[in-house]
């Protein structure tokens, strides 16, 4: 009798090990990630094309759809956009008329291509030799935060490579004393600009400060922009670099 009980629970156990499940890729649908570089004056830090592919970490999520976007902070408020989307590959097996099993795998090749191609150039045809005479970074961030706010995308990322040095109709930040910012924080929300509701965006201020007075202007303004942008429920990140 005992032999057939442990021989019973052996069984149990081999069956329920056979049972479990493997682990599958993680699971979302859609990672949109947009680029804002700040083109007003001389070029400092701007993120790789390397740096910003990681962010889409197809190897983790190889159905999902991506889309990236790029734009510049100039002194217009009207810029170009460029896009590049890779469909979800549910969306896209359709297409794979001959059954090729490296469809997917091929197609994420392509988009990383573009991706790499479309930053290169933007980047290689970017004059930043010469400082433009105003800046509307303000503008911009709010522009293509209202973009994010209205996707459905599980991750929704926004880069913004700048100083944050505003000089439009909504402040001159070189003729301000920077140093409460608090107040920013209110003269930046009475522009009604911004979504009302930023939750599930990551916005990530990437600059590189060549000297202690940039890095004391940078810091006072991008905790403007934290306070500001918290309280719409975005994450906020402040780096250096990626």
């Amino acid at each position: 009798m005992k032999i057939f009980v442990i021989c019973l629970l052996i069984s149990f156990f081999l069956t329920a090990c056979g049972m479990t499940p493997k682990p599958s890729p993680e699971q979302h649908t859609s990672i949109l990630l947009s680029g804002l570089l700040d083109v007003t004056d001389k070029r400092r830090y701007w993120p790789s094309s390397d740096q910003i592919l990681q962010y889409f970490h197809c190897k983790r999520t190889p159905n999902a759809e991506c889309i990236f976007r790029l734009r510049a902070i100039t002194d217009k408020r009207l810029n170009p956009v460029i896009t590049y989307r890779l469909a979800d590959a549910a969306s896209m097996e359709k297409d794979n008329q001959g059954r090729d099993e490296q469809f997917r795998e091929r197609n994420i090749l392509a988009f990383y291509t573009a991706v790499r191609n479309g930053t290169n150039d933007f980047y290689n045809d970017t004059d930043t030799s010469q400082s433009l005479s105003n800046s509307e970074c303000f503008a911009a961030i709010s522009n293509e935060l209202s973009y994010l706010a209205s996707c459905n995308s599980d991750e929704k990322i926004l880069l913004v490579a700048s100083d944050l040095m505003e000089k439009s109709d909504i402040g001159d930040f070189y003729q301000t004393p920077l140093t409460n910012a608090r107040q920013i924080a209110n003269q930046l929300a009475r522009t009604n600009l911004l979504p009302e509701n930023l939750t599930g965006v990551t916005v990530i201020f990437l600059f590189s400060p060549r000297d202690r007075k940039e890095d004391q202007a940078f810091s006072v303004i991008s905790e403007a922009y934290k306070l500001l942008l918290q309280t719409k429920g975005a994450e906020i990140k402040i780096q250096a670099n990626l």
